[in-house]
């Protein structure tokens, strides 16, 4: 059998598309269509357009393309580029503490532009791969390195996926691929303040997820070694490390990332694709607010205060203030309740709208001033029942006295302990949000053959034609 290492190796060598199940290849072209579309729409914001200066500046070899723009650079500069633009507007999907989209389909694409004749079998059996090994990995390792230590765990599990499918996009061996998994374990990362608290850096860390991803699988190809039994080696493997939390405690579990891999697929099961531009946990804070609103017609001016519910995994990991810029305004509980409880909002998926109302707002001094009367509170019943839950409790007191509370139960339907479970979009809301996006930078046309390539990629005989279809002319 091997070392556990070396398990993730073969697998990610040795899988064939016929043998990934039908419901998985289908939700896998989901992610795919809704990867490519927040990617396309991250050109249009000014933190990803500074990085995609800084790329173009770099240049490079011109090997793959910059998504939603004509820019051609290296794979690796691309992956760095397209992760960052993927993750730019918090509407990437999400897992177990994950974020495989913008690692894994950023490093795929840019590896199978780099090494050109790439069907689309072979890429949707590459970006399964690495949706599997993020999500193994990261419930082995589990929560504790964001909750108790301060990492920010998408760009480390990222690296590691993004290494394994760029890795199965260029053929590399059992042996090669042992040797990308070995060093991407060590090329990226990030911290939790820098993810949270109103910096553009978290943008990045996805991007250089990617970046990693594909520069491990070349440099395992050409022969550069790591460490072969990085991941379960203890102490200081990878897996020991990410769950160290002081006192002797690791608390990882290797059968979490083996057991059964290669025969049952559970990352996509373990995904959920967002709707708002926020975390997890603020689209429970979303949707139970304006359910609240729909049924008792609110006037936010006559809400004396908010409380709302969270478990304490939540309340330590959420920024917890007034949004002040354009980055917190995707972070900020309070800034999620007050838009809420003041505008209609139609998900992304139903409208365009938030793609202009969520940046500005936060300068609104109606949402300034509603801010200052919501606050969060470790809910320790939600706590009791699951800790990482994203399912929260609202409170809404209203000056008349009367106490109006909703509050989600997603957590019963979702897959795993730890899966970050949201309301389930179907194929078509899929479709709509990636047309919502991918229009603001596209003909309609292009928008049209790029959902058409998707849904039959398994046709497409060379997946460039992708790259091509979502550049800008």
């Amino acid at each position: 059998m091997g070392s556990a290492t070396r398990q993730v190796a073969a697998f990610a060598a040795g899988l064939t598309y016929e043998v990934i199940p039908p419901g998985t290849r289908v939700r896998m072209k989901r992610h795919l269509l809704d990867s490519l579309g927040c990617g396309i729409y991250g050109t249009t914001l000014e933190h990803c357009q500074a990085l995609v200066r800084v790329v173009e500046a770099m240049r490079g070899r011109e090997e793959a393309t910059v998504l939603g723009t004509g820019l051609r650079t290296s794979s690796v500069h691309a992956a760095l580029a397209n992760g960052t633009l993927i993750s730019g507007f918090e509407l990437d999907d999400v897992g177990v503490y994950v974020h495989p989209g913008a690692c894994v389909v950023a490093a795929g694409l840019a590896a199978a532009e780099r090494h050109g004749g790439v069907g689309g079998k072979r890429l949707l059996t590459a970006l399964v791969i690495g949706y599997e090994v993020a999500v193994r990995v990261a419930e082995c390792v589990g929560p504790l390195a964001e909750l108790e230590v301060g990492w920010h765990t998408p760009p480390f599990h990222g690296a590691l996926a993004a290494a394994a499918c760029a890795g199965h996009v260029m053929g590399l061996t059992e042996e090669e691929m042992l040797r990308a998994i070995s060093v991407a374990a060590d090329v990226a990362g990030g911290g939790l303040m820098s993810a949270r608290y109103g910096s553009d850096v978290k943008r990045l860390h996805c991007g250089r997820g990617a970046e990693g991803g594909v520069l491990a699988a070349l440099l395992g190809r050409n022969g550069f070694t790591g460490t072969p039994d990085v991941l379960e080696r203890d102490p200081w493997g990878y897996c020991s490390t990410l769950s160290y939390t002081g006192a002797g405690r690791r608390n990882y579990e290797l059968a979490k990332l083996t057991d059964g891999l290669g025969t049952t697929f559970i990352g996509l099961d373990r995904m959920a694709i967002k709707y708002y531009p926020i975390g997890g946990d603020q689209h429970s804070i979303v949707e139970n607010i304006l359910a609240l609103r729909r049924e008792h017609a609110i006037a936010p001016e006559r809400v004396a205060k908010v409380t709302i519910g969270v478990t304490r995994f939540a309340f330590q990991n959420k920024l917890r203030t007034p949004a002040e810029n354009a980055t917190t305004a995707n972070f900020s509980a309070r800034y999620s309740a007050a838009m809420a409880l003041t505008h209609d909002m139609p998900p992304l998926s139903e409208s365009p709208l938030l793609l202009t109302l969520w940046p500005e707002k936060y300068k609104d001094p109606a949402i300034v001033a509603l801010q200052g009367r919501i606050e969060e509170v470790v809910d320790e019943e939600l706590d009791r029942q699951n800790p990482y839950s994203v399912d929260t409790r609202v409170v809404v007191h209203l000056e008349d006295g009367r106490q109006l509370r909703r509050s989600t139960e997603w957590v019963r339907d979702a897959p795993s302990h730890g899966t970050i479970w949201l309301r389930q979009l179907s194929d078509a809301e899929v479709e709509r949000k990636f047309r919502h996006l991918a229009g603001t930078v596209l003909r309609s046309d292009r928008v049209d053959e790029l959902v058409t390539a998707v849904g039959e990629l398994e046709a497409v005989s060379d997946v460039r034609r992708l790259a091509r279809l979502a550049t800008r002319e």
